[in-house]
């Protein structure tokens, strides 16, 4: 998760002189000082969305089509797979509202967005089929209602509806 957050910080910033002050930032944070030392999803989960961010931002630097829009949904999948709808979320809503706040909206209508909405919704669909084919539909159904939607909007650490994510994760 820090090497990731490093390279987000020298391809966006393009500048080495903020490395290090950068990775020590991210070593003083309390949450990733504690979870380092044993093997948890969620900085996994951070690093798939940094790298997704950073192919983002190398694609969209250029107004023609790139691989690396291809590159950035891809980890935006991957990260989906990891720990589940947050992980195209984030990266989704933050480069349609950055482009839009550009005036580059249209940006969006290119090859490489659509072709990587489509990568981006194979890693789901993939994962799905295979689930069914090995689990059967009831496990799956179990998954998604249970496991994703009803942790994302009935959650036992707070009482608050859906939108609370929208208040409480800024």
């Amino acid at each position: 998760f820090t090497y990731c957050a490093l390279v987000l910080a020298r391809t966006t910033l393009n500048d080495s002189k903020v490395l290090l002050p950068t990775g020590l930032v991210i070593l003083s944070v309390f949450y990733i000082m504690a979870v380092m030392h044993y093997s948890r999803m969620d900085l996994l989960f951070a690093a798939f969305i940094n790298l997704s961010f950073v192919a983002f931002y190398k694609a969209i630097r250029q107004d023609k089509a790139s691989l690396w829009t291809l590159a950035a949904f891809a980890f935006s999948g991957l990260a989906t797979l990891t720990k589940g709808p947050l992980g195209f979320a984030f990266p989704i809503v933050i480069i349609v509202a950055f482009l839009a706040w550009q005036g580059r909206f249209r940006r969006l209508f290119k090859w490489d967005f659509l072709a990587g909405f489509v990568i981006l919704l194979l890693f789901p669909i993939c994962w799905l089929g295979a689930a069914i084919l090995v689990e059967g539909r009831d496990f799956v159904d179990h998954l998604l209602y249970k496991q994703i939607y009803k942790r994302t909007v009935d959650a036992s650490h707070h009482g608050q509806p859906l939108f609370y994510y929208f208040v409480g994760l800024p």
